[in-house]
C-alpha cells in the first residue's frame, strides 16, 4: 500500500452530496490551497506529484481526502470528484501541476456591516479557483501559485506561497479558466521586456 492509498479509501460513513453548495468546500479548499499543497510541495514534492500522474485519475480526489484531513472533517466521495487534476508543460523548460477547485460560490460580505456581531463561520472565504506547481525541467526548482477569489468587485487575485510560508499577494488575477490562469503563468515567468 502506498502513500497516497491511504487517501483514495472513502470512508465507511460517506455522506452523499446534497443539491445545495456544500458550506464546507470553500474551506476545505483553502486549506489544500495555502495549507496542504505548499508544505506538501516543498517537502516532498515526488509524493505530492505523484496525485497528477496517478494512472487511475484519481488525483483531484486524493488531494480533495488530503484536505479533509488537515481539516479534521469526513470526506465525502462524492465531493472528491469535484477536484481535478491537469498537468502539462506550460513552456518549454517548465512543467506544471494544476488543480481546478470546485467553482466557489459568489462572495457574500453583506453581513459584515461595522458594528455587527457575526460569529467566524459567517466570515466568508476567499476560496481558490486553481492552484499549479511549477517544475523547472532544468534545475527541478519548484515555485507555487494560486488564483483565488478577490475581496473586491468579484475578481481574482493572483498569489504565491514559498517555501518559507511566505504568502505573496501579485496582484490581481485574470479570469478564472484554466487557460487564462496558465498564461498569466506564462507572463510572470516570461515578463514582455
Amino acid at each position: 500500500m502506498g502513500v497516497l492509498d491511504f487517501f483514495r479509501k472513502p470512508k465507511a460513513k460517506a455522506a452523499s452530496a446534497g443539491a445545495a453548495y456544500p458550506k464546507e468546500l470553500p474551506s476545505i479548499s483553502y486549506a489544500i490551497a495555502y495549507f496542504v499543497l505548499p508544505n506538501g510541495i516543498y517537502r516532498e514534492a515526488e509524493k505530492l506529484i505523484s496525485a497528477w500522474t496517478d494512472p487511475a485519475g484519481a488525483g483531484g480526489a486524493v488531494l480533495y481526502h488530503m484536505g479533509c484531513r488537515f481539516k479534521g472533517v469526513e470526506a465525502v466521495a462524492a465531493h472528491g470528484a469535484l477536484f481535478h487534476t491537469f498537468c502539462g508543460q506550460l513552456d518549454d523548460a517548465t512543467d506544471y501541476y494544476l488543480l481546478e477547485y470546485p467553482t466557489p460560490p459568489p462572495l457574500d460580505f453583506s453581513k459584515l456591516f461595522p458594528g455587527k456581531n457575526v460569529a467566524e463561520a459567517e466570515v466568508p472565504v476567499l476560496a481558490p479557483w486553481f492552484s499549479a506547481i511549477l517544475v523547472s525541467r532544468e534545475t527541478g526548482a519548484l515555485s507555487y501559485y494560486v488564483l483565488g477569489q478577490s475581496p473586491v468587485g468579484g475578481g481574482t487575485t493572483l498569489r504565491s506561497v514559498a517555501a518559507d510560508g511566505v504568502n505573496g499577494n501579485l496582484g490581481p488575477g485574470p479570469a478564472p479558466r484554466r487557460e487564462t490562469f496558465l498564461a498569466a503563468l506564462r507572463a510572470l515567468l516570461h515578463p514582455a521586456t
